[in-house]
């Protein structure tokens, strides 16, 4: 069994016995009114990460420096945050009829270390993965992850995960 449960796995993995500690990383993310499909991949820039969906909506976060944003707790408010990130899209964008809709609360699941947690714990057959920023290291992560899960890893992939065990957190 895979635990890929994002802010819930500290709490899922509790009710096993096992303990794998998180920090609390608030994130709002916002989403722009749909326009022409205009990006067909995730940029991430110094100022600024977003993707567009297949609706057309541009999803990014508010933050600029959202990968290392170290905050518990949200202090400024949402359309403040979500006006500055339209501009710093507006820049990246210059010819996109750029406006936001919406800003939504995003709980990042980040284990203690701010490092992703990959690896089997606990009971045979238990593996987990939970990390962030899933949208930018999903594909290599799944593709390692489904190898070793697999029994079909190896050396390079094993030397690659070996930093992420979940039992760094052991003590």
């Amino acid at each position: 069994m895979i635990v890929a449960t994002g802010v819930g796995t500290e709490a899922l993995l509790a009710r096993l016995g096992l303990s794998l500690p998180m920090l609390k990383r608030p994130g709002l993310m916002m989403r722009t009114r749909p326009i022409a499909q205009t990006i067909r991949h995730i940029l991430a820039s110094p100022s600024q990460e977003l993707r567009q969906l297949p609706c057309g909506a541009i999803l990014a976060p508010v933050s600029a420096g959202h990968q290392g944003d170290t905050s518990s707790e949200i202090t400024t408010l949402p359309n403040v945050l979500a006006d500055a990130a339209i501009n710093r899209l507006r820049t990246m964008l210059p010819d996109a009829d750029l406006e936001w809709d919406q800003v939504i609360l995003a709980d990042r699941p980040m284990p203690q270390d701010g490092m992703p947690a990959v690896g089997a714990l606990g009971p045979a057959g238990l593996y987990v993965a939970t990390m962030h920023s899933g949208i930018t290291l999903g594909a290599i992560m799944g593709e390692l992850i489904a190898t070793e899960v697999l029994d079909r890893a190896s050396n390079k992939n094993t030397d690659l995960l070996a930093p992420y065990r979940p039992q760094r957190f052991e003590k």
